[in-house]
């Protein structure tokens, strides 16, 4: 089984750098992501996979982008990375490099994405409560991503990295199910 995750860790890694070394995250992240949003089209998709040679392949993707004449060194470095991945036949891989990638730029600063899940929208109090105190319990900066899922019935579930904090109603019951059936 082929994970995509592994697989983009290393081209993540060689952007994060060089945006590291070149002061360019936010140009880097802005145009991964129409990137991205450009791989989530079927219709560019079946236009970029076509039968045609690397070159041209890489040509059709650069020319949705119009960059500004100050950033022809970094016009450059991103023709460099797109020909890589359609070198390589990465470009399957584009929203796992910038998952990566941004995930990178928050370890470097110290911070720690969590995700929040609850069944109803979560008061500004109650985030800032929250994440008070997952602050305390992982000792780092957290930023939350509040989402709002109506099948949990109640409560939230907090996903850091690979850690699962199932506090809701729905991870509730699920847990008293499987004490019943034993």
């Amino acid at each position: 089984m082929i994970n995509y995750e592994t697989l983009s860790r290393p081209y993540a890694k060689a952007l994060f750098d060089l945006s590291k070394q070149d002061d360019t995250y936010q140009v880097w992240l802005d145009n991964l992501n129409i990137l991205d949003q450009l791989f989530k089209s079927q219709k560019f998709k079946n236009f970029i996979f076509k039968p045609c040679s690397v070159n041209q392949q890489v040509t059709e993707v650069l020319n949705f982008f119009d960059f500004k004449s100050n950033m022809q060194d970094f016009a450059v470095k991103f023709k460099n990375f797109v020909f890589s991945l359609t070198q390589n036949k990465r470009l399957n891989l584009v929203s796992y490099i910038t998952e990566a990638f941004i995930k990178m730029k928050y370890e470097d600063e110290g911070i720690l994405r969590v995700k929040v899940s609850s069944a109803y929208q979560l008061s500004d109090d109650k985030l800032l409560k929250l994440s008070s105190s997952l602050e305390r319990r992982f000792n780092s900066k957290v930023e939350l991503e509040s989402s709002i899922d109506t099948s949990l019935l109640g409560g939230v579930r907090v996903q850091a990295d690979d850690l699962v904090i199932d506090n809701s109603v729905q991870g509730r019951i699920k847990k008293m199910s499987q004490i019943l059936q034993v």
